[in-house]
């Protein structure tokens, strides 16, 4: 532990020198942050039952199905970008936010197992007010009895690469949210319409089991030390292993402005309950190092990360602008595994 000395919001503490960048001056939390490439991913988790009979029972698939239902998708491709976009040009609208240079980045639909069959649509970028944003949505086409999942992702940017103000901000995660909701609703008629001419029967339905969504930002505030440089990937450290300083700029951050993000979603209780001793550390497989904290509700919960920023990396399904997003992506991964 270091000498002690005064963390940017004028509380005493444990000084951490190395993280901070102007020791010398009393900053802003957010100015302390200064974030840079916000991210947003909201997914939602389908459960595939029959309802025959007045008796819901979960349909059971093998993985034959899932494949034969991915060609079937994959000739959807440009019914869900033409869906997509228009969700995209109708939220900003919507919210009074501009959207300009809509346009879709042309390219093949990527697919892997892992182990259920995942499909990468193409990408969206658009401006969305000054800010240069790009979106993605991916569907993952699940068997036996695992539920199927659809994901929406945006991450943005300043042209500069500089950091973005509070103002850009809330507008830029108000947008997100209600953009992802919306198209994931849109993205689902289209599943749900494929998903029941393969079983050739109407006593089908997607049971929604829940809501996913990380609020990611990347920050050049997250100098860590030696413990956090070790080659272990996933959850690397508890709030015991980590400074009360950099604990207390994330709680601090996402307490103050997670109710002017998302107006009137969370409850006082959700974002009183954000606390440094309940902060964790995560390393990514490509090496981002990020703090993190999960909001959890009886249907839903919410990831909240600060990353180190990002840098290329050899797999262009992250999206090498930010950090948090693929510090985002692999959270999910590991999220999803009971699903």
């Amino acid at each position: 532990m270091e000498s002690p000395g005064k963390i940017p919001d004028g509380r005493e503490g444990a000084a951490d020198t190395g993280m901070i960048a102007a020791e010398s001056e009393i900053e802003s939390v957010y100015d302390t942050v200064a974030p840079i490439a916000p991210c947003y991913r909201r997914g939602a988790v389908l459960q595939a039952v029959s309802t025959s009979g007045g008796v819901k029972e979960p349909i059971v698939r093998d993985a034959f199905q899932a494949h034969e239902l991915g060609l079937e998708l994959l000739k959807q491709t440009g019914a869900i970008d033409k869906a997509v976009a228009e969700v995209i040009r109708a939220t900003g609208k919507a919210l009074g936010v501009p959207v300009a240079s809509l346009k879709l980045i042309k390219g093949p639909v990527r697919s892997r197992f892992a182990p259920g069959l995942i499909l990468d649509f193409p990408s969206h970028e658009f401006k969305l007010g000054s800010l240069f944003v790009r979106e993605r949505t991916c569907v993952t086409v699940c068997y036996n009895q695992a539920a199927s999942k659809i994901w929406i992702r945006f991450v943005g940017r300043n042209g500069g690469g500089e950091a973005i103000s509070e103002m850009q901000l809330v507008s830029y995660f108000r947008f997100c949210e209600q953009a992802a909701r919306n198209g994931i609703e849109a993205v689902r008629a289209i599943y749900f319409d494929k998903f029941k001419a393969q079983l050739g029967r109407k006593s089908v339905a997607f049971e929604e089991l829940g809501e996913i969504d990380f609020i990611g930002l990347d920050t050049e505030c997250l100098h860590f030390d030696d413990l956090l440089y070790s080659d272990s990937v996933g959850i690397v450290a508890d709030a015991s292993q980590i400074s009360p300083e950099r604990r207390s700029i994330f709680a601090s951050f996402f307490r103050d402005r997670l109710g002017s993000f998302f107006p009137g979603r969370f409850k006082d209780s959700d974002i009183n309950g954000i606390s440094e001793h309940k902060v964790s550390a995560f390393r990514s497989e490509f090496a981002y190092r990020a703090l993190y904290h999960g909001v959890f509700r009886d249907d839903s919960v919410t990831f909240l990360v600060l990353s180190e920023p990002g840098n290329p990396v050899p797999n262009p399904y992250y999206e090498r602008e930010s950090g948090a997003l693929t510090v985002i992506s692999e959270l999910a991964a590991r999220a999803m595994t009971k699903f």
